[in-house]
């Protein structure tokens, strides 16, 4: 794409609220909308954290806590390898 069709703000600092461009074949256009959490995802997100404790609590007595969070680390690249 050459420097002609590209707008004066790509490139630039975003003001706050505006969204910035992405190249779609040869024009440019705002990126998709992302969906900011909201309260319902909030809630989610806190039972989810409060049976992953849950889990790792019941083993509180039989392996120390720096096995647990290597447990979490593995878990959590499997899960970013599985959907990469």
């Amino acid at each position: 794409m050459s420097k002609e069709t590209l707008p004066a703000a790509v490139g630039a600092p975003l003001k706050r609220g505006v969204r910035p461009l992405v190249e779609k074949g040869a024009r440019l256009e705002p990126r998709p909308f992302i969906a900011i959490a909201t309260k319902t995802q909030a809630q989610k997100a806190g039972e989810m954290a409060e049976e992953i404790k849950a889990a790792i609590y019941k083993h509180a007595n039989t392996v120390p806590l720096a096995l647990a969070i290597g447990v979490l680390r593995i878990v959590e690249r499997e899960l970013m390898d599985d959907n990469a």
